[in-house]
């Protein structure tokens, strides 16, 4: 069944086509995700998870849960800009991590 709910905790991998044609689902390793077309860009490296689009993956956003499940890493980067609309990442599904919200950065002060 296809996820279809933003940060899902109960996604356990991803479908994918192995070399003779059949249906598989992954659950560790690399493989290409369908990207969610409304994901902000991702960089190689950030943690992705699945969207609402339904068998899509996003990058976390700004408002993520507390230590939402992910399903892995990016190992190359995608804009809206590009043609294809998948990205190739390192599937970790159901791992936990505790992310920081990114940080303003520091005003130099005045004396």
């Amino acid at each position: 069944m296809k996820c279809n709910i933003p940060y899902d905790p109960l996604v356990c991998g991803i479908v994918v086509h192995d070399s003779t044609g059949k249906v598989a689902v992954a659950v560790g390793g690399e493989v290409y995700a369908n990207v969610d077309k409304s994901s902000s860009d991702i960089s190689q490296g950030d943690w992705v998870v699945p969207s609402g689009a339904s068998g899509k993956i996003m990058r976390v956003q700004d408002d993520f849960p507390f230590k939402p499940t992910i399903l892995g890493a990016a190992l190359n980067a995608w804009s809206r800009d590009d043609t294809f609309q998948t990205v190739k990442i390192l599937l970790l599904p159901g791992e936990k991590v505790e992310l920081h919200k990114p940080r303003k950065p520091a005003t130099k002060r005045e004396e």
